[in-house]
């Protein structure tokens, strides 16, 4: 898989278009919690979770967890045209 850079403010934009519950949602998975342990400090289901989440890489255009650390890191990163990327 080939990443390419995205800008900061392209990943604010991007990260704007999440409802607050998925942008914490999605800021604890990229911290490396698993969805039972955001579950439990959110006060909410796994299940809760895991929609918030899937919703988000919709909204964000990606496709797992590595994408989504890559991106709240600081301007991130995205697959490039054409290629696979990987869930996780």
């Amino acid at each position: 898989m080939v990443l390419i850079s995205v800008p900061a403010d392209e990943s604010n934009a991007r990260l704007g278009a999440l409802t607050p519950a998925e942008r914490e949602t999605v800021r604890l998975a990229a911290d490396g919690h698993t969805d039972r342990d955001i579950a439990v400090l959110r006060g909410t289901t796994a299940a809760t979770v895991s929609k918030q989440i899937t919703a988000a890489y919709r909204k964000l255009g990606l496709s797992g967890r590595r994408e989504l650390r890559a991106l709240l890191a600081g301007g991130g990163e995205r697959p490039g045209r054409g290629e696979a990327s990987s869930h996780g």
